[in-house]
């Protein structure tokens, strides 16, 4: 639709975009887009709160943002740091540090290997770890060890029903039993060993509750005793309750001799007994090796947090790549990033020719595996095709301007034409005569200052064009 006329305009007729900007093409980097600023960090003061924003990718340990919150106007007394992270290969988004209270938690996102969805931990007294609920083969969802004293287990979902397991520990330095059982980590100095065992057990609807066990409780003395506790019964205040008793380095699937330190029982209470000390030996296993996994993972990220360590003691000339090295992952959408758009940081090229000739360095490789695939390879002949080419997407342009500008001349012929045959015009269309034609002339000026840019570029180009061929 022409604006000019108010009617719409052939099918064959060319439309002008809007004239370019004087000055030459802005070209950006990627890298330099992502650090938004020249030194890719900012700080901003509120009351009570400083805030740190850093580019993404600019900080080794993949902080975005930092807030520090303080108790006081002067912002003396530190309160909090909250930290934010992005794209991080630990999946660790966000981090909050109460100085005063020595505690630190972390929140992670899903998809992370180990599973973990927060981690509070107060130095040198506990830690307790959730999880997504993605560990499908032990159904562990919460974590919470008092450290060298009690570790406690929460599961969902598990078939034998338990979801519950605590245990207390002992740091033992003398030697032992060898078939006591012990937890072997390696952030103690010695072995820790396991004075108690408590599992806990959901009730089963379809069976009556006050014949299944709620809870089994493992002491592990000179004299091996199970507690047993069963579920409410309907009706019921109190929870009917069973003790065994057996000898530290014996087992009662032996025999005769394996009796109640205490009483015979009967024959139906020692069967739960032998099983009972069945599901001692197979639970207990269990949650050592769920804690043998879970110290293998605080391992494998104690390795990589080592790792963001060095590389922040590492002089700029001995960095790799944070990618290659595991360290950041690139999102979706940030793929494009390449170790030439880091080197580049962000200068501009000024001269025009990088963006300028692409295209027809595009158009140079496409007719030259054209006539490499044909077998018609004719140097003169590619030569002459790439510059017919060029000329004649050129000259459409131009021809669409010298088109434009053709048609301005003729509206401002025809306006100055009719005001000439208007008979007594009076100010007003004196005043609307002007303004039109002053617009017109305006357009006129910007077609012709705009197609002679184009023949001064088309000229620079081809030279360009022909030192290449």
């Amino acid at each position: 639709y022409d604006a000019y006329q108010e009617k719409t305009m052939d099918s064959d007729q060319g439309i002008v975009d809007m004239p370019p900007p004087w000055p030459n093409k802005l070209y950006i980097s990627i890298w330099a887009y992502h650090n938004r600023v020249p030194l890719a960090t900012q700080t901003f003061y509120f009351q009570k709160t400083r805030v740190d924003k850093f580019a993404t990718y600019s900080q080794i340990d993949g902080k975005v943002v930092v807030l520090y919150k303080f108790k006081d106007f002067a912002r003396l007394r530190l309160e909090e740091v909250e930290t934010r992270y992005r794209n991080r290969r630990d999946k660790l988004y966000k981090k909050i540090k109460y100085p005063y209270l020595h505690k630190v938690v972390s929140y992670y996102l899903r998809g992370q290997e180990y599973g973990w969805k927060t981690i509070e931990e107060v130095e040198g007294n506990h830690k307790i770890i959730n999880y997504y609920e993605t560990n499908y083969d032990t159904g562990l969802i919460y974590r919470e060890e008092i450290f060298g004293k009690k570790i406690i287990h929460k599961y969902k979902s598990r078939d034998d029903r338990v979801f519950e397991r605590k245990v207390d520990l002992e740091d033992k330095k003398e030697e032992t039993s060898s078939k006591q059982f012990f937890l072997d980590t390696p952030f103690y100095k010695n072995k820790l060993l396991i004075q108690k065992f408590t599992q806990k057990y959901l009730v089963n609807p379809l069976n009556p509750p006050e014949i299944q066990i709620f809870r089994l409780v493992f002491l592990f003395s000179d004299m091996f005793e199970i507690g047993v506790t069963y579920h409410f019964a309907k009706g019921k205040i109190r929870a009917e309750t069973d003790k065994f008793y057996d000898k530290e380095n014996e087992s009662s699937m032996g025999g005769d001799d394996n009796e109640d330190a205490f009483f015979k029982l009967d024959p139906e209470k020692e069967k739960l007994k032998k099983r009972l000390i069945v599901v001692k030996r197979d639970s207990v296993n269990s949650f050592i090796k769920i804690e043998d996994r879970h110290n293998e993972n605080l391992i494998t990220h104690s390795n990589y947090l080592k790792k963001i360590y060095e590389y922040k003691n590492y002089s700029s000339s001995k960095k790799g790549d944070l990618f290659d090295c595991d360290i950041l992952e690139k999102n979706l959408f940030d793929k494009d990033i390449t170790d030439s758009d880091r080197n580049d940081k962000g200068n501009q090229d000024f001269s025009g020719n990088k963006q300028r000739f692409d295209r027809i360095e595009y158009l140079l490789n496409l007719e030259r595996e054209k006539r490499e695939k044909d077998g018609t390879m004719d140097p003169v002949a590619l030569k002459n095709d790439i510059i017919n080419i060029f000329k004649e997407e050129k000259m459409n342009v131009t021809d669409i301007l010298q088109k434009e500008l053709k048609e301005q001349i003729t509206i401002l012929n025809k306006e100055i034409e009719d005001f000439k045959n208007k008979d007594s015009p009076n100010n007003k269309d004196l005043d609307d005569h002007n303004e039109k034609v002053n617009d017109i002339q305006r357009k006129i000026n910007i077609i012709y200052q705009r197609s002679h840019r184009h023949i001064t570029n088309i000229m620079e180009e081809l030279n360009v064009l022909m030192i290449n061929l």
